[in-house]
């Protein structure tokens, strides 16, 4: 498996489709559908339609990093980007990740814990990164919860060679 990996694991609040980066692989069913309820207020904020402050409030973005990650895997220059989107009505919660320079994930997760501090895991998207499912269920009392505080969460992905973690990020707010 190469170490430059690109993962479509939001088909909820990402296009469908995109293509990989150049020099990424591409891997994942765009098609999926997992987040069938699209409106015409959803696709537009899709499309960089900044109309809708709903839609831009639901969607946390987060920068990866082996340096972010605590404990710290020494030596791991891994990085990528995460696009969570959180849909309290629906419980629903999604996400879109690439990463660069890490071994295949087998993991991945929003955790509860600021920057520098280590947390429990609140939102298992293991599936997401390892060919399953992108969207999964969420108490909606949480989803708020990340919505109104998001940097109080992270994003990270684990695999074998870092099982507490390869890559992590403090979800916040995009623009």
């Amino acid at each position: 498996m190469p170490d430059a990996f690109w993962t479509d694991v939001d088909v909820c609040g990402e296009p469908a489709g995109a293509p990989a980066p150049a020099g990424r692989v591409a891997h994942g069913d765009a098609d999926r559908g997992c987040c069938p309820q699209r409106d015409g207020a959803d696709r537009a904020s899709q499309a960089g339609d900044a109309g809708s402050d709903r839609a831009a409030r639901q969607r946390l973005v987060g920068n990866l990093t082996g340096a972010a990650e605590v404990p710290g895997p020494e030596g791991n220059n891994g990085e990528g980007r995460v696009v969570v989107r959180l849909r309290p009505a629906d419980r629903k919660a999604c996400a879109y990740a690439n990463y660069d320079r890490i071994r295949q994930p087998k993991a991945a997760h929003i955790h509860r814990g600021v920057a520098g501090v280590a947390g429990d895991v609140v939102i298992d998207f293991t599936g997401a990164v390892t060919g399953g499912r992108n969207c999964v269920q969420a108490p909606r009392k949480l989803i708020h919860r990340i919505l109104d505080h998001p940097r109080r969460f992270y994003f990270n992905i684990h695999n074998i060679p870092y099982p507490e973690g390869a890559i992590r990020g403090q979800l916040h707010r995009s623009g």
